[in-house]
């Protein structure tokens, strides 16, 4: 079994998944893991190939490649990343949102930042990460509901009670697809 976890900056996604995977004893990756990956075997920079990336939107094609090649090797896994759901589609794919003001001040905090910096920069990176996909693959909304399985409102949740929700949810679908872990 395989569960990809969606969702834009500050739902959560690192923590749901990191504790998913610890739960299960699986494999954790990220699209984070295979951006730092791709930056490796191009002996670049981290920042240097964040801005090739960023002039380069055929880059994220790459990015999918790497994903989808991991979702293969990987018969057990959790995944986090925007198109995760895409690259992997056989698997479980939860969807986590937040209210804005939730999440930019969860970033703020990560990042160490001021609220108004997190949500410029926020927002400016989800559009263009929006205008990325939409042109390579045609997706309108990475964070679209449709695409996946379950939806889960992190904003007034702890990351135990986002845990319970899902698990709740995977061993269900466990029950009903006669799927494992094990």
């Amino acid at each position: 079994m395989k569960i990809t976890i969606g969702g834009q900056a500050g739902v959560g996604k690192g923590t749901i998944s990191r504790l998913l995977a610890k739960q299960y004893g699986v494999a954790l990756f990220s699209v984070g893991d295979v951006f730092r990956m791709m930056a490796q075997e191009r002996k670049m920079p981290i920042n240097e190939f964040h801005d090739l990336v960023e002039k380069d939107s055929s880059m994220n094609l790459k990015l999918e490649e790497k994903t989808k090649q991991i979702g293969k090797e990987h018969a057990k896994l959790v995944f986090e990343g925007r198109l995760a759901w895409y690259a992997i589609p056989e698997s479980i794919k939860v969807l986590l949102v937040c209210s804005d003001e939730v999440r930019f001040k969860r970033v703020a905090s990560r990042e160490n930042s001021t609220f108004e910096k997190a949500k410029e920069h926020t927002e400016a990176r989800e559009a263009l990460t929006a205008s990325w996909y939409k042109k390579l693959y045609d997706i309108d909304s990475c964070v679209d509901p449709k695409h996946f399985d379950i939806v889960v409102d992190t904003t007034a949740l702890f990351p135990h009670e986002i845990l319970e929700i899902i698990t709740k949810y995977v061993e269900d679908k466990k029950k009903s697809d006669k799927i494992s872990f094990m």
